[in-house]
């Protein structure tokens, strides 16, 4: 959900970003995609804390847009969205979207990278064998 463009969640969702106590380093572009949203050190604290947040928290945090009561009302936001957006010129919109995330594709790809790198290491460890069979 970190890379959409329009982040809309149901009030009952709970997010986890628990890497920490699974002794394993973040991936799937976490350790990118947060701090660019949320800061460093309100990422940093996340992921070491581990502890579950609610959709209110999420939405304070600017990990998501809007909160919906239920899925008739996400529908409902996610169609107002998507006719603002039908609004425009889509050739400017590709435009737009190309010159926002261009440059941050290619960083992504190099962290992705090094991201699977730590974790190829860490899962050699046999600490981090023994704290993924606890938690399965």
């Amino acid at each position: 959900m970190l890379a959409c463009d329009r982040r809309i969640s149901l009030q009952r969702a709970k997010f986890l970003e628990n890497f920490h106590q699974m002794g394993i380093s973040p991936d799937l572009g976490a350790s990118y995609l947060i701090p660019r949203l949320i800061g460093y050190e309100k990422t940093f604290d996340m992921l070491i804390n581990g502890e579950i947040f609610t959709a209110e928290q999420a939405l304070q945090l600017g990990l998501i847009h809007e909160i919906a009561a239920n899925k008739q009302e996400l529908y409902e936001k996610l169609e107002q969205y998507l006719k603002k957006v039908a609004e425009g010129h889509p050739p400017a919109i590709a435009a737009t979207k190309k010159l926002l995330k261009e440059r941050a594709a290619r960083e992504l790809e190099k962290q992705l990278e090094v991201e699977t790198r730590y974790l190829l290491d860490l899962f050699k460890q046999e600490e981090i064998k023994h704290r993924l069979q606890v938690l399965v």
